[in-house]
């Protein structure tokens, strides 16, 4: 409607035509007018070269020009435009040219100069035996030629296959098909007339094309059989075949040959029931959800995320594109801020989207804005219209896990219950993994935490929730069993200390062993899809081991043998370490000693820098008494990341962590606590400094300190850390006020399941009962989790100063014992402790030697 026009607005409409001839498409598409005018007014144009990569780019930044939204951007005038056309052309000659194709030069020409011309030149470029290599750019791999098919006797002459694939192809924008009257030239231009492989692949290269279709027609009773393939042109090679079948009345041939093209086109690639065309007309978008799918097929979200991106990128208006990527950002649990507008952009094209991507839209959508109530009912009617839709299930489980909305529930034992169900999530979960097994093959090696954490495995993790304004509470809850189900309530987070002791431990118990049988379970689908592989059997090792069972270590050893990898049989070979030393403690002596043997061999025999993980070697030397070793891999840059310690302390608080957790040498000790406490306090910041103190100076301390008293014991009292101040008052000679923490601290975790108290925070406690002279209290504390270390995960209990302060809390066991009159349970504990620390370093070899008579001892 506007009035003030000139001859800019003419060049755009000739940019436009240019763009299209080049580029096969309009700048703009959409599925309506309204849809394409809103990308012209807000979109900039698509560079040429996304679409057509052989256009020169000098002639791209042309086209941007004449697009230009604003006329003034644009060129001046048809002259103008003549003239920076014609530069472009020139400027980059080598560009898109060769014999056998149409330069940049003569597709201008075909808009510019005139018909005649261009039909001369693209004669020529026909002939076969113009086409020459040497110099030459690459056929173009979306030009595709057509050969007439070979023909059996008794398949019909009337099958216009030629015909039929160009129609097909002609439905695609971003490709380009070559005349077949131009193709059936230059096959007549072959001396003896005959069509080789080799042959094809020169005739497809003479008409710039790096495809090419190929096949042949033969009588089957009834009907024809048409088999086709898809060429390479340079290599001649066989890229994919396709058949089909057709009725000697040809009846339905148009659609068939559409099915077939689109078969080759994507090479397989294409999901059940859904047409190639769906949603596009742009051949480059297609191919990269084609690809978008087939890495999601593998569970690689981050390429998934790229192609589809990339689809998305091609074609605005891609509906079935939008509505994955919406879905891969999901399921990667990025910020709803990132895939909303791609829900949006789906549910605007829904009306090009099969029935069940339209509910699946639908519930993208409602999660996006949060509306879980609304999505996972969705998620779940897919899941019963179709029971082996692998995203339906993957998508109702993601959601259900998700949903952290708390509703009042008068029956329930605290008036509040959880809209989703988790049980259900993790069923919802196993069945995605047996429809696609991949899954689990794509997750990081090391033991799966993610997979372990997701079925809490653990024992430690707690379910967070919130509930729906106006309300404003915050809730907590532990997983319990009731009556055939798993079941969180719960709890009001101001009251998270009464949490751990507000339901049956047995209750807690049997909730933790059915998730680790559901774990299990996952396990054996992995393995019964790939009984080779070595990561699939060290699951299933793991998940045996969490349970008790001691085949699990057969499994394991197995799983080593598979490895191909070193650093994946090395870190096999750990685990079978942890996992040995959790079975054999305190009496399998031959346990011990196999667990100790690959110990060594595997510190002696480590591969080089970079395969074998630090922590795992700090581990190792931890374990048979290797202080300074330990030491010295605890403080590679590696291992001391994943500790998480700043970079400011990492040469020195690594160090001082293990030699204390292994109870010194002093001198070492207090030579490593004035580095990182200067460290602390000359190059961190204020705010820093109060929290390292803490951790990288008061853990050490608490560790040391029965071998040794370092100076954060004072320094840091009454600074939050319970066990440091206790320490403090038992050096003040303040035995009650220790007591009577000591005792409450007890009686507070009765009820707790044992899997969810580590070794090196017990330690501390059971060393100042043992100084206390209370050896029954210090028993009591150790024994319960010592007895669940077959059911621990071999990674948790491979942390350094964890196994670190194992064997010492099995060194003080044995004194316990002693003390008590066990002295089976002594002899036992002792034997364990002198069997692992027999080369230690010599500042553990009095305790090593005191042990060895407590092992000796028959009294």
């Amino acid at each position: 409607g506007e009035s003030q026009l000139d001859g800019r607005s003419d060049l755009y409409s000739l940019g436009c035509v240019l763009y299209e001839m080049l580029a096969g498409e309009t700048p703009y598409t959409g599925p309506s007018a309204q849809a394409v005018l809103a990308r012209q007014l807000n979109q900039a144009v698509m560079p040429i070269s996304t679409v057509r990569d052989t256009v020169p780019e000098a002639l791209d930044r042309v086209l941007r020009r004449v697009l230009s939204k604003v006329p003034a951007d644009r060129y001046a005038s048809a002259a103008n435009f003549f003239e920076a056309v014609e530069s472009a052309v020139r400027e980059e000659p080598g560009k898109g040219h060769g014999k056998g194709r149409l330069n940049p030069r003569q597709k201008i020409a075909l808009t510019l100069g005139g018909v005649a011309a261009v039909v001369a030149i693209a004669w020529v470029s026909s002939r076969i035996d113009d086409f020459v290599g040497d110099g030459a750019p690459p056929p173009d791999t979306s030009r595709y030629v057509i050969l007439p098919f070979e023909r059996q006797q008794g398949a019909g002459e009337d099958l216009q296959e030629v015909q039929l694939l160009h129609d097909a192809l002609s439905r695609w924008s971003g490709l380009s098909v070559a005349d077949p009257f131009q193709v059936s030239y230059a096959i007549g231009e072959i001396r003896n007339g005959v069509l080789t492989p080799d042959v094809a692949a020169r005739v497809a290269r003479g008409q710039g094309a790096g495809r090419f279709f190929w096949g042949e027609v033969s009588p089957a009773g009834d009907s024809l059989r048409v088999r086709a393939g898809v060429y390479d042109a340079i290599e001649a090679a066989l890229i994919a075949d396709q058949a089909i079948r057709l009725p000697h009345d040809l009846a339905a041939a148009d659609s068939l040959f559409t099915q077939l093209a689109d078969r080759l086109l994507f090479h397989g690639s294409l999901p059940e029931g859904i047409p190639a065309l769906s949603g596009t007309r742009s051949f480059p978008a297609r191919q990269a959800f084609a690809r978008g799918q087939r890495s999601l097929e593998a569970w690689d979200l981050a390429a998934a995320d790229s192609n589809f991106a990339a689809a998305v990128a091609l074609d605005g208006a891609y509906a079935q594109a939008h509505l994955w990527l919406a879905l891969v950002r999901s399921w990667s649990d990025a910020d709803p801020a990132r895939w909303r507008i791609n829900g949006e952009q789906a549910q605007l094209g829904r009306e090009r989207l099969s029935n069940r991507d339209r509910t699946m839209a639908d519930a993208v959508l409602a999660q996006a804005r949060g509306d879980f109530g609304r999505a996972c009912p969705l998620w779940q009617l897919l899941t019963e219209r179709e029971s082996r839709d692998f995203a339906a299930w993957y998508g109702f489980a993601h959601c259900e896990a998700s949903d952290e909305v708390v509703l009042r529930d008068p029956r329930s034992q605290y008036g509040w219950r959880f809209r989703s169900s988790y049980h259900r999530a993790l069923l919802s979960y196993q069945r995605a993994f047996q429809l696609l097994p991949s899954i689990l093959s794509s997750f990081e090696p090391g033991l799966y935490s993610w997979l372990r954490d997701l079925f809490m495995t653990s024992g430690i993790q707690f379910r967070g929730g919130a509930a729906v304004p106006p309300d404003t509470m915050t809730f907590l809850a532990l997983p319990v069993w009731d009556g055939d189900s798993l079941t969180f309530v719960p709890h009001p987070s101001r009251q998270a200390l009464a949490l751990q002791t507000a339901s049956d431990p047995a209750d807690e118990e049997e909730a933790l062993r059915r998730m680790r049988i559901l774990f299990r379970d996952v396990a054996v689908t992995w393995v019964a899809s790939a009984p080779e592989d070595a990561s699939a059997l060290e699951v299933l090792a793991i998940a045996m081991s969490l349970l008790g069972n001691p085949s699990a270590l057969d499994t394991l050893r197995r799983a080593r043998t598979l490895a191909a990898d070193p650093a994946e049989r090395f870190r096999i070979a750990g685990a079978e370490v942890w996992m040995r030393l959790a079975f054999a403690l305190p009496a399998h002596q031959a346990g011990l000693t196999r667990a100790r043997v690959l110990a060594d061999s595997l510190l002696e025999h480590h591969p080089e820098a970079g395969v074998a993980d630090p922590r795992l070697l700090a581990g190792l030397a931890a374990l048979t008494g290797r202080a300074d070793r330990a030491a010295a891999y605890a403080s590679q840059p590696h291992a001391a990341e994943a500790l998480r310690v700043p970079p400011e302390l990492r040469g020195s608080a690594p160090a001082l962590l293990m030699y204390a957790a292994l109870g010194g040498p002093t001198d070492s000790l207090d030579a490593l606590e004035a580095r990182v406490r200067s460290t602390i306090e000359e190059r961190l910041l204020p705010v820093e400094r109060s929290p390292a103190r803490l951790l990288w100076l008061g853990r050490p301390a608490t560790l040391a300190y029965s071998g040794h008293s370092l100076a954060a014991i004072e320094d840091l009292e009454d600074q939050g850390d319970y066990v440091l101040d206790l320490q403090a008052a038992w050096a003040r000679g303040d035995s009650l006020a220790v007591r009577t923490e000591l005792a409450e601290i007890f009686n507070a975790r009765l009820g707790v399941n044992p899997a969810v108290l580590t070794i090196d925070g017990l330690l501390p406690e059971a060393e100042l009962w043992f100084a206390l002279g209370d050896l029954e209290a210090a028993a009591a504390l150790l024994d319960p989790t010592l007895g669940v270390l077959p059911h621990v995960a071999p990674d948790v209990l491979a942390s350094p100063a964890r196994v670190a302060s194992l064997v010492r809390a099995a060194a003080l066991r044995a004194k316990i014992a002693a003390g008590l009159g066990d002295s089976e349970g002594a002899r036992q504990w002792a034997r364990a402790v002198e069997l692992l620390w027999s080369d230690a370093d010599p500042f553990l070899q009095p305790i090593v030697s005191e042990l060895r008579r407590l092992g000796d001892s028959r009294s």
